[in-house]
């Protein structure tokens, strides 16, 4: 990768871990505050219909290119999901606005994510542990990603439960709470994440750099021992 890009995509991974660990600890800090969670599932909603939309236009813009009608009939699923993702955004607003004006749907709406995250926590997890099980028996393919994919089943089911028999049953102003909380810790592990990647991302290229820089020594040396 040119040395420049590779310096502006640093740059920018930095740039959005920043935002993404400010955002993630400002919604830990004010996750029981109406006004807080309003901004921030809004801010969420918008996001997704200005994608969206972006998206949806330029899939027209390419229909209406004779050169690219083709591959705009074979990209037709991404219209489709444009447009699903454009009406969850606008969804994701409605609900935004019913933080502060009507709690009791956004209660609702509330929920029932809940609801659903804890039932898919449960056959995913249960699902992974059976997977990592059968396949740790057997031996295949991996026993690390077997070990791997056993553990993340547990975590996964004790979660559903805890989703279910703990937050799913407590008040809207509870459920708004945890739920807010536990956005901002999961952009808070994305952020560092991010940062992870990128810094190990840096230090690999300095490495592969030195290890060019030491090859291209021992060739010009050898060069300069054996001219012929």
């Amino acid at each position: 990768m040119n040395k420049k890009k590779l310096t502006a995509s640093v740059v920018w991974a930095y740039i959005v871990a920043a935002i993404a660990l400010t955002a993630g600890i400002l919604t830990c800090v004010f996750s029981d505050t109406p006004n807080f969670q309003k901004a921030i599932i809004m801010t969420l909603g918008i996001i997704m219909v200005v994608i969206a939309s972006i998206d949806l236009l330029a899939h027209i813009r390419d229909v209406f290119r004779i050169k690219a009608v083709d591959i705009a009939a074979l990209d037709y699923h991404r219209s489709v999901m444009s447009a699903f993702s454009l009406a969850v955004g606008i969804i994701v607003i409605i609900v935004a606005n019913s933080i502060t004006e009507n709690p009791a749907y956004a209660g609702i709406i509330f929920d029932y994510i809940t609801l659903f995250s804890g039932i898919s926590f449960l056959l995913i997890g249960t699902t992974a542990l059976i997977k990592g099980s059968i396949f740790l028996a057997k031996k295949f393919p991996n026993k690390d990603r077997n070990i791997y994919r056993v553990v993340g089943g547990l975590l996964l089911i004790a979660a559903g439960i805890l989703v279910l028999c703990l937050v799913y049953p407590a008040s809207d102003e509870t459920v708004f709470h945890l739920f807010f909380l536990v956005l901002g810790i999961y952009i808070i592990v994305f952020a560092v994440g991010v940062i992870i990647v990128t810094t190990n991302t840096i230090i690999l290229h300095h490495r592969l750099e030195k290890l060019g820089k030491e090859i291209k020594d021992e060739l010009e040396a050898e060069n300069e021992k054996d001219p012929e």
